[in-house]
């Protein structure tokens, strides 16, 4: 398979904070929200994070993929928390 990935920043927004990842079988798109205060590193983290627990699991499963979403989304949420 083949696949390819553009983001671009649009006419609205002056840097762009949406992430992407496209190696072998895993693809991550991940949405920085649109110009709200720490959407570049959001993005990234949980695309970091998602690559990170694939590549540790060795495999590519729903079970594999849903646990790394969980893991990247706690992560997001505590580090909003450490704004507050």
């Amino acid at each position: 398979m083949i696949s390819l990935g553009i983001s671009k920043t649009g006419l609205v927004r002056q840097r762009n904070e949406d992430r992407f990842y496209a190696q072998g079988p895993l693809l991550i798109v991940a949405d920085g929200m649109g110009g709200y205060t720490g959407g570049e590193y959001a993005s990234t983290m949980v695309v970091d994070a998602i690559v990170n627990v694939v590549e540790k699991s060795k495999e590519v499963s729903a079970h594999v993929l849903r646990n790394a979403i969980l893991e990247a989304n706690h992560m997001v949420y505590r580090k909003s928390q450490s704004y507050k």
